[in-house]
C-alpha cells in the first residue's frame, strides 16, 4: 500500500479561491507467466517450443511426462492479503498441470488462487496434440482486482523420425527402445573388386563410397524426417551418433549424394531460405547405412533461438549381418553357385564358415561331427566309409523310417522335439538334410540361426528358413540336445 496524496484548489469566476487535499493508499499489481525460460520480450513474438509426445490410450506416456516444460506464474507485491486472487487458463494443444507435492498431476484449465500463495505452486505443460500453425498455444494470468493481465503463447512442435527397417515401418513408441534393425551393409552387390574389404568382407559395399552409385545396391533403409508446424526461426540438426552409420540422399549411396558421414551432424538455420529450402528437399530422401556391426543413434532435433528445452526424436538402430564366417565371393561363382541352389538366401544374412571338405558331411554336422559321412541307406553310399543310418540304427532293410531317424540322433545325444525351429538344436529336412544351431546373435533377432555342410562343400550359416526349396526341401523332424 503506497501513500497517496492529491491536492486540488479552485478558483471561481469572481477570483475567490478554495483548497482540498485527500489521502489515500493504492497498489500497483504486476502479473507474469513465463514458458520454459522464454525472455518477456520474446514470449508472445517467438513462444515457447514444447515437444509434441502424444498420449497412448488417452493415456500420458513416461516420455510425455519427462518431455514437459515448466510453467511459472507470479505476482507482485507478493505479500497481497489471502483475499486477492489471480486465475489461471489454458488454450491451445497443449494440457496445463499442477504438480502437486504427491508428485500427482492435475489438468488445469482454468483455477483461481490466492495471489500471496503462487510460490508454493508447480506448473508445467504437456505437448500431447500438435500445434496446427505457430503460436496457437496460450497460457494466461489474470489478477481479478485490478485487471492486470499477462500472456505467453507457445507451439507444440512435431519434430519426427520415421524410419523403416526389415520388418517394415517403425513404431513411433518402439523407435528408442526396440528400434530400427538394418542390414550392416557387407555383401558385395555390384560385385566390385573383391581385394577391398578381403578376405572376410571382399568388396563390401560399405567399404565404398564412390563417385558413382554401387549398382544393385538394396541394404540402405529409408528415413523420414519432418517438423511440424516449421519456423522460420532456429535451427534443426541432424546427427548420427558414432561411426557405425552413414547417411545418403540415395538408396545407391555415391559420395555426391552423402549427406552425413559416420559420427557426424549437419545443422540448417531456418532463418535462412537456402538453408530451410535444402532441409525441406531432404525430408522425404533419406537413407541410412550400417557401416558397422552394433548399435548407433540417429537424433533430429530442433533449438529455438530464445532457449528452453531442445524438441527432438530419436530412432535407436541395430544394424546386423551374418558375420560369423566370411561373405562369399563374386569374382567366381561362389555366390552364384549358393543363391541359385538356395533362391530364399538374403545377402548379409548369410555367411561361409569353413571351406569345401570332403571329410564329413551335412548329417555329421548336424550333430558336431568333422570326421563321418552318413547316408540313409546302403544303397547310398559313395565310399565304403559311408555310414548308413538304415544298416546301423535300422533294420537293413533299404528303408530309412523315422524310428530309425530318432534312434541315430538319440544315440548322439538329441531326443525329438516340437514342429519348429525355436526350441530345436538341429533340423532335418525331407531331402535329406541336417542343419546345427548356431549358437551367436548374427541374425538371431530376425529368426533362429543354424548352420549346414552342403555336401562336399562349404559349411555356411544361414538363417532357418533359407535353404528350404527343391535342393534339400523343408524342415521335417526337429531335435533338441538331451
Amino acid at each position: 500500500a503506497e501513500g497517496l496524496t492529491v491536492a486540488a484548489t479552485i478558483t471561481n469566476e469572481c477570483g475567490s479561491t478554495a483548497s482540498a487535499t485527500c489521502t489515500t493508499n493504492f497498489t500497483v499489481v504486476k502479473v507474469d507467466v513465463a514458458i520454459g525460460g522464454v525472455g518477456e520480450d520474446r514470449e508472445e513474438t517467438e513462444g515457447a517450443f514444447v515437444q509434441h509426445v502424444a498420449d497412448t490410450n488417452g493415456l500420458m506416456t513416461v516420455e510425455g511426462t519427462n518431455k514437459m516444460i515448466a510453467v511459472t506464474f507470479s505476482c507482485e507485491p507478493t505479500d497481497l492479503p489471502t483475499n486477492e486472487v489471480v486465475t489461471i487458463t489454458s488454450s491451445g494443444p497443449g494440457e496445463l498441470y499442477e504438480e502437486l507435492s504427491s508428485g500427482e498431476l492435475v489438468l488445469i484449465t482454468a483455477a483461481s488462487y490466492p495471489a500471496c500463495e503462487l510460490a508454493g505452486h508447480k506448473f508445467k505443460l504437456h505437448g500431447h496434440g500438435a500445434s496446427s500453425s505457430l503460436r496457437d498455444g496460450i497460457v494466461e494470468i489474470v489478477h481479478k482486482t485490478s485487471g492486470a493481465c499477462d500472456q505467453a503463447n507457445y507451439t507444440v512442435l512435431k519434430v519426427d523420425l520415421r524410419a523403416t527397417h526389415l520388418f517394415g515401418q517403425v513404431d513411433d513408441g518402439a523407435e528408442d527402445i526396440q528400434g530400427a534393425y538394418v542390414h550392416w551393409n557387407i555383401d558385395n552387390d555390384d560385385a566390385s573388386d573383391n581385394a577391398v574389404g578381403g578376405p572376410k568382407h571382399p568388396g563390401g559395399d560399405f567399404l565404398q563410397a564412390g563417385s558413382v552409385q554401387v549398382a544393385n545396391e538394396d541394404d540402405l533403409a529409408p528415413l523420414a524426417m519432418s517438423v511440424s508446424p516449421c519456423p522460420d526461426i532456429g535451427a534443426i540438426a541432424l546427427r548420427v551418433g558414432n561411426g557405425k552409420a552413414k547417411i545418403w540422399k540415395s538408396s545407391g549411396k555415391g559420395s555426391t549424394n552423402l549427406v552425413l558421414a559416420a559420427g557426424m551432424g549437419k545443422s540448417w538455420s531456418l532463418s535462412d531460405s537456402g538453408q530451410r529450402q535444402e532441409f525441406n528437399a531432404l525430408c522425404s530422401s533419406l537413407f541410412v547405412e550400417g557401416v558397422g556391426k552394433g548399435e548407433s543413434n540417429i537424433t533430429l532435433s530442433y533449438e529455438a533461438p530464445s532457449g528452453g528445452s531442445d524438441c527432438l526424436d530419436t530412432v535407436k538402430y541395430t544394424f546386423i549381418a551374418a558375420d560369423c564366417g566370411r561373405q562369399p565371393r563374386t569374382d567366381g561363382v561362389e555366390r552364384s553357385i549358393y543363391e541359385t541352389s538356395f533362391p530364399r538366401l538374403v545377402r548379409c544374412e548369410w555367411s561361409i564358415t569353413e571351406e569345401p571338405t570332403p571329410r564329413y558331411n551335412c548329417i555329421a554336422w548336424s550333430v558336431g561331427e568333422t570326421a563321418a559321412w552318413y547316408v540313409a541307406v546302403a544303397e547310398s553310399k559313395v565310399h565304403p566309409s559311408d555310414i548308413a543310418i538304415d544298416d546301423v540304427w535300422g533294420n537293413g532293410d533299404g528303408e530309412m523310417t523315422c524310428d530309425e531317424l530318432d534312434a541315430f540322433y538319440n544315440a548322439k545325444g538329441y531326443v525329438p522335439t516340437g514342429t519348429n525351429a525355436r526350441d530345436a538344436d538341429v533340423m532335418f529336412y525331407s531331402l535329406f538334410h541336417g542343419a546345427r544351431r548356431k549358437s551367436c546373435s548374427c541374425m538371431a533377432v530376425l529368426r533362429p540361426v543354424f548352420e549346414s555342410k552342403c555336401g562336399e562343400g562349404h559349411r555356411v550359416e544361414h538363417l532357418w528358413d533359407q535353404l528350404n526349396g527343391t535342393t534339400y526341401g523343408t524342415p521335417v523332424r526337429f531335435y533338441k540336445h538331451k
